[in-house]
């Protein structure tokens, strides 16, 4: 019951960031924000499952998030934006159609 409404939650900053950016608003500089345009750019990369959980992570131990976390939250992150940057140089240059 309580992890089914922490999801609809969730879920709701979700789609009320992404509504936001739909109708032309820059992403907050938030990690939501941050990940729905990384969504945006390669949508099986960042599903809105992979956002709620790293949002999860990121509220537990009282609402901090511990140096250990934000280094493998910001390694991900990294890992993830330099995939896409990879493939993007990549299929401008015709190696993948």
């Amino acid at each position: 019951m309580l992890r089914e409404g922490r999801t609809r939650f969730l879920q709701g900053l979700i789609e009320e960031q992404r509504k936001e950016m739909e109708k032309g608003a820059p992403a907050r500089r938030t990690m939501i924000g941050v990940l729905l345009t990384l969504q945006n750019e390669d949508p099986e990369a960042c599903p809105d499952q992979l956002i709620r959980t790293l949002c999860i992570v990121s509220m537990s131990n009282n609402h901090s998030i511990s140096t250990r976390k934000q280094f493998f939250l910001r390694k991900f992150l990294n890992k993830i934006r330099s995939r896409l940057k990879f493939e993007c140089v990549h299929r401008a240059r015709g190696f993948w159609n």
